[in-house]
């Protein structure tokens, strides 16, 4: 067995990490995670996209259509056009109402997040492998231990394999040793549970209330915990993502005609805008920083104003 110097007279401790395997309807992970975090992505990013069915160009054009249905899920979507009225420059009003199945559900799914731990402390004997190295980096020596070994060949064919091939390019191992001895381990266990329960209304309920999967057929935001969904008011939804100089791009939308801008430029007499999207023909469309749809303005400065009230 081959030794190197000093290092070689102290014991090593070593500390082993083990994360244990998952009961059903539990996911364990290699790290504690942020539950609130988790939690926003999933009722914020994931459950609204899975609902509003994100990212599908095919279903942008059910403007055109009375009536509708996905091969791909089984959504229905009817649509229908109460009143058209003709404006200056084209800028046409045109107020309509669409059904979508998928958004028919009384409430939404959520998704709530619990995260715990525990630890155990233990003693293990077996082989455990001590590789010298150089750090090119730092300049200096440090020790790397590749792990615990049931048997003393495993543990010479993994010290064997660092030394010629020199896997890590900013080290060079130059010499190992192999020893047979008990240690101190602590065992650590991560658990993350979730546990999906119904909100009481679904996105689309909230904004119109006009009954379960009915929307009016104009445009607006969906922002959900820190995530912002653009609804086109004809059944297309997309996720924003905004990059560091704050424009808004539509995932997977196909073009880049089309931006979400941070725009306080356009008041309706109730509220300031925070948004406005920016079409090809330059046209903007406003919205409130709780989504609603307040104006649209075209290159000509016609515009278009919309109220809301709360109904009791």
């Amino acid at each position: 067995m081959r030794r190197v110097g000093v290092w070689l007279k102290n014991g090593i401790v070593a500390l082993l990490v083990f994360i244990i395997s998952s009961q059903v309807g539990i996911s364990n992970v290699n790290a504690q995670i942020n539950g609130q975090q988790l939690e926003r992505v999933l009722n914020g990013l994931v459950t609204p996209k899975l609902v509003n069915e994100s990212n599908k160009p095919n279903l942008a054009d059910r403007g055109s259509v009375s009536e509708s249905v996905d091969p791909a899920t089984g959504t229905l979507t009817i649509t229908e056009i109460d009143l058209s009225l003709p404006g200056k420059d084209g800028l046409d009003l045109t107020i309509g109402r669409q059904y979508n199945s998928s958004q028919a559900e009384i409430g939404s799914k959520r998704v709530s997040v619990t995260t715990s731990s525990s630890q155990q402390v233990g003693f293990g004997t077996g082989y455990y492998v001590n590789i010298l190295y150089w750090d090119l980096n730092t300049k200096k020596y440090g020790v790397y231990f590749p792990g615990y070994y049931s048997n003393i060949n495993s543990a010479h064919s993994i010290a064997n394999y660092h030394i010629k091939n020199q896997p890590d390019s900013g080290r060079v191992y130059i010499d190992y040793d192999v020893e047979y001895k008990t240690v101190q381990y602590v065992q650590i266990t991560y658990t993350t549970a979730t546990k999906i329960y119904p909100d009481d209304n679904s996105y689309i309920r909230s904004r119109y209330d006009l009954g379960g999967g009915w929307a009016l057929t104009f445009p607006s935001l969906q922002i959900e915990d820190g995530y912002v969904h653009y609804h086109n008011g004809k059944g297309a939804a997309y996720v924003v993502k905004f990059d560091g100089s704050n424009r808004g791009q539509l995932e997977d939308y196909g073009r880049t005609d089309v931006e979400l801008l941070y725009d306080s430029g356009f008041n309706n007499g109730q509220m300031t805008s925070t948004y406005a999207l920016v079409d090809q023909n330059k046209q903007k469309t406003y919205f409130g920083g709780d989504g609603r749809l307040l104006g649209i303005r075209d290159r000509f400065n016609n515009e278009i104003k919309f109220t809301h009230i709360n109904r009791i």
